[in-house]
């Protein structure tokens, strides 16, 4: 099953663009997507959770995508729009999943949802960035000025994102590659040129003032303690990824009880479109 361009209905005006993939009948994951991105980015993993028996859904975030910008931002906002998102999906309980920057709100939904989420599923994930020295470490120019920007001038962020829109597919494609290793990559080129740069180009198409707020989220302090997430905790990081290091990764295993870290070789930022059945089939076999 694959539907890129849904909305979930909140009521009071309010919207939640939803993508849903996979097995209408599975297991149930939300995917968190990641910064500077929208739903689509879980595409990738369509055909592996339909084979495992995985009913992904995929959410945009306040202002992004299909997304309405009334919905309140932040990390606990969030999580309570899930849950609604989730109640209307008919979950009682599910596993949450992010990439990149997605990781971030993924184990918000863990920490603020306890009793609803069973296991959490981190891929490409950074280590909270509000220190500036863990912030120069992000190998995308735009994250390592976009963080802060979007804190102190959001007129002026909003603005540098509005002249990034007018950059064509092909320069945002060779972008993402710059970001890929040899894995990732070569699934990268395998996919349509179109279908990539939406992922990006989705981010901002309602305007920019979605992904500000966002960047000013996950780019800020994130106020909640890793420590201890419910359920298992697994997290996948590419050796070649040059925009999340492997140390953010070293450091989220090591703050979080109990997370397995499976590094993927040849691999760079976009872990999901090199090992999407691993990836998977881990949801699929997790507890809960």
């Amino acid at each position: 099953m694959s539907d890129g361009d849904g909305t979930v209905d909140l009521g009071d005006g309010l919207g939640v663009g939803i993508a849903r993939y996979g097995d209408p009948g599975g297991r149930p994951v939300i995917w968190n997507h990641g910064g500077l991105s929208c739903r689509l980015d879980a595409a990738p993993l369509d055909a592996a959770a339909r084979a495992s028996g995985i009913r992904l859904v995929a959410l945009d975030r306040p202002g992004i995508g299909n997304s309405s910008r009334a919905l309140a931002s932040g990390f606990g906002a969030w999580a309570r729009t899930v849950g609604r998102v989730a109640d209307l999906e008919g979950f009682d309980r599910f596993a949450v999943a992010g990439w990149s920057a997605g990781g971030a709100f993924a184990m918000a939904c863990a920490r603020h949802l306890p009793d609803r989420v069973t296991a959490t599923f981190l891929v490409a994930s950074m280590y909270p960035v509000d220190d500036p020295a863990r912030r120069a470490e992000l190998g995308l120019v735009a994250d390592r000025v976009l963080i802060p920007l979007s804190a102190r001038s959001p007129s002026v962020a909003d603005g540098v994102l509005r002249l990034a829109r007018l950059l064509p597919a092909r320069s945002v494609v060779r972008s993402m590659l710059r970001m890929a290793g040899t894995r990732d990559g070569a699934a990268m080129e395998a996919m349509e040129a179109g279908s990539l740069a939406a992922m990006v180009r989705g981010a901002t198409w309602p305007g920019p003032s979605g992904t500000v707020a966002d960047y000013r989220t996950f780019g800020g302090a994130w106020g909640f303690a890793l420590g201890t997430l419910p359920g298992p905790v697994r997290m996948w990081q590419g050796e070649e990824d040059p925009l999340v290091p492997l140390a953010h990764a070293r450091r989220l295993a090591d703050a979080i009880v109990g997370t397995d870290l499976v590094t993927v070789p040849r691999c760079g930022h976009f872990v999901h479109f090199a090992v999407p059945g691993e990836l998977a089939e881990a949801m699929a076999s997790a507890p809960g």
